[in-house]
């Protein structure tokens, strides 16, 4: 019986694989079973989800006041270039106009204008698209 112990392993190691509570295959069947979602278990996980929800909300309250802080910053650059345009185009002058136009159409005011609004619009426009139902 020496050799067919050593083949199929001995009592410990059988005890290891079928016991019905510390065994593999009850360890096995355990976590098949946990990747199953009842309706209560549906609404406890998402009741914790919701509470991380707001934990996370509250941390990132200090970056939406910078991120608002950003904005305010370069609107007001545009709103200012946009001001002197239209009193360019007011008053004729020519020349401050072109200089307006240049410094509008570059790329300095550009990228500012593109990456505030991903920044400030397109965050928002995320989240909504990850809350939406999904059918």
């Amino acid at each position: 019986m020496g050799i067919f112990s050593r083949l199929f392993g001995s009592d410990k190691a059988h005890d290891n694989i079928l016991d019905k509570e510390k065994g593999l295959i009850a360890k096995a069947g355990g976590w098949i079973d946990r990747q199953q979602f009842t309706p209560e278990e549906k609404a406890e996980h998402y009741k914790d989800l919701s509470a991380l929800r707001l934990k996370l909300l509250d941390a990132l309250s200090p970056f939406k006041v910078v991120q608002r802080m950003i904005v305010f910053v370069v609107m007001t650059a545009w709103a200012f270039l946009i001001v002197n345009f239209s009193a360019a185009i007011w008053f004729e002058a020519e020349a401050a106009r072109e200089h307006f136009l240049v410094l509008m159409q570059s790329d300095y005011m550009t990228i500012l204008l593109y990456g505030v609004a991903f920044l400030y619009l397109g965050g928002g426009a995320i989240e909504s698209f990850n809350r939406r139902p999904k059918n």
